[in-house]
């Protein structure tokens, strides 16, 4: 993985010992090799501090590349950061036989103090022959406990690189 306060970029690979899935001794069912390719980009959309957007204004731009035999698996995300509010949509594809938009979905979040709140919605995009996608609906709720976030509040950034 290589990244900086701007972006990031990286490979993953899993399963390379390809490990026997199954439950039954007599079959073997090993998972395959697969390869994820990753990257982002955080942009300051208010570097002027113009006055009609937030003090930390940000756009996040995610991508997810993974390769499974033949499948091909895409996930994009853009997520707009209004210094303690965000709004997001992503969106989920695949190339088996063919290319599908399997869902897009929407998340909101917002952030006070230590404490991160959010959802999302993943709307499926279904048709006939093509990957199933569920619709999941998610909350979430997290509290930082690292001892750097006092100095960053008010600092919404994703991406930073000085509390190493």
């Amino acid at each position: 993985m290589i990244h900086s306060d701007r972006f990031f970029g990286g490979v993953a690979l899993s399963h390379l010992n390809q490990p026997n899935t199954s439950n039954d001794k007599d079959v073997i069912q090993k998972s395959p090799i697969s390869v994820a390719i990753h990257g982002g980009v955080e942009l300051d959309i208010n570097p002027y501090q113009r006055g009609f957007l937030p003090y930390n204004s940000f756009l996040f731009l995610y991508h997810n590349l993974r390769f499974v035999k033949e499948a091909k698996l895409m996930t994009f995300s853009q997520d707009l950061q209004l210094s303690n509010f965000s709004i997001g949509i992503n969106q989920k594809a695949s190339l088996v036989n063919q290319f599908s938009l399997n869902s897009i979905g929407l998340s909101l979040g917002l952030a006070i103090e230590n404490f991160d709140f959010g959802f999302q919605y993943n709307f499926p995009l279904r048709q006939l022959n093509r990957v199933y996608s569920p619709s999941l609906f998610e909350l979430h709720l997290s509290f930082d406990f690292s001892p750097y976030r006092r100095n960053n509040r008010g600092l919404f950034k994703r991406l930073q690189t000085d509390n190493y």
